[in-house]
């Protein structure tokens, strides 16, 4: 099912010509309009905290600045509902409020751009005029894929201004200066650090342990493991929920992510081999490390699903990197998870692996996403469908700063 967010609001516009244009990300606890061509923040989505980077926006021209929304009006307005994502979906009950036909919204809400009509069961142009004073409700529902991004892009080096053109949050070390980077570019922060003025705001997620499953067989390599693997998990395990406890006891809110991994390249994730194998404690996102196929993943999912706690999403990471496969069949991956978790409820978002080859070698034969043109062009594409920045222009190398 898609995640919901029920928005009421007093709404109570002034005389208006034409909607304005623009977006602006994050949660808002009000309904405030600032008058103008500037848009006015909804609210996010009610999914446990979960910041929406796409989340809808309402605008409105011809009012005071500092007028709200619920103030009384002496006449009518039309308002325009914009969603950073093509795929926004909005349901309109209280068809009451509105009161024949306004004029049309402006060129500046596309791509996503709705008008609200009346009476409608779905939100299609043209406009319609609201009542001033009227109660309107409605539903905004969202898919459950909902973020695109690269794995450690802006973490061991430098490099969101490459990719900003196609992904809605950067994985950086949380350091103040990597966060403000990629929200000058207006990407979000994978981790817990908010930028120093603005937005967008972080997702608040941290990575507990990468190849969660597999360190098992580490542990059992250094230390005696009398009862096999799984003692190798209970431990691994008991280290998970420490750290995790330690992170919640500062960030209580944060998103706590271990990876899964297929350490011997067999497509089925190592997870399957570990007989008390269990979601640790206090982690609540769940990466899968899905290299080979959309099909094993989709297998080893299931295989995962009843073992997720209540509220869980997962995060799928895809292959970027010729180790995995020739470029061809890299793209047909990228497509086919695509499609697959464009549908999923329990997936919220992709992760390529990796951007570059500099990521993982320096001077070798190895190649990343970024240095095989096909590959880059789908993962372009498949970016914007997911981030909603088909408008947001690539940057070549000679306009980004160093790595």
């Amino acid at each position: 099912m898609r995640a919901t967010a029920r928005l009421s609001a007093l709404v109570a516009l002034v005389a208006a010509a034409a909607c304005g244009s623009g977006g602006s990300d994050g949660p808002a606890d009000a309904v405030a309009a600032t008058g103008g061509p500037s848009p006015v923040e909804l609210g996010a989505p009610t999914d446990g905290g979960l910041v929406d980077a796409g989340a809808p926006v309402i605008a409105e021209d011809g009012g005071a600045v500092g007028d709200d929304l619920g103030a009384p009006a002496p006449t009518t307005g039309t308002i325009c509902v914009a969603s950073n994502h093509p795929w926004g979906a909005f349901a309109v009950s209280g068809a009451e409020a509105f009161a024949g036909a306004g004029s049309a919204c402006s060129g500046g809400h596309a791509p996503g751009g709705y008008a609200l009509s009346a009476g409608a069961a779905t939100v299609t142009p043209p406009s319609g005029t609201l009542v001033a004073g009227a109660t309107l409700t409605f539903d905004v529902a969202y898919p459950p894929l909902r973020f695109f991004g690269y794995w450690r892009d802006n973490d061991l080096q430098s490099l969101v201004c490459q990719i900003q053109d196609h992904v809605n949050f950067s994985m950086t070390d949380d350091s103040q200066g990597a966060v403000d980077r990629a929200a000058s570019y207006g990407v979000a922060n994978f981790g817990l650090t908010a930028p120093s003025t603005g937005g967008p705001a972080p997702l608040g997620a941290s990575v507990v342990r990468d190849d969660a499953d597999a360190a098992a067989w580490g542990w059992c390599s250094q230390h005696p493991c009398p009862n096999g693997i799984s003692d190798g998990w209970t431990a691994v395990r008991g280290e998970i929920e420490a750290t995790a406890a330690q992170i919640h006891a500062q960030h209580p809110n944060a998103h706590l992510l271990i990876n899964l991994a297929d350490g011997n390249g067999d497509h089925v994730l190592d997870f399957q081999g570990i007989p008390n194998f269990a979601i640790p404690n206090g982690i609540d996102w769940i990466g899968l490390e899905c290299y080979f196929s959309a099909a094993a993943c989709k297998a080893n999912l299931e295989v995962l699903r009843p073992k997720l706690p209540a509220g869980a999403r997962v995060f799928v990471l895809t292959p970027g990197e010729t180790d995995y496969g020739t470029e061809a069949s890299l793209v047909t991956i990228a497509q086919d998870v695509y499609e697959w978790t464009k549908q999923e409820p329990l997936i919220l978002g992709v992760i390529g692996f990796v951007w570059t080859k500099t990521q993982l070698c320096s001077g070798c034969a190895t190649l990343g996403v970024k240095e095989m043109p096909t590959l880059l062009a789908k993962y372009r594409a498949l970016g914007d469908l997911v981030s909603g920045r088909a408008s947001v222009a690539p940057r070549p190398d000679a306009q980004c700063p160093p790595p």
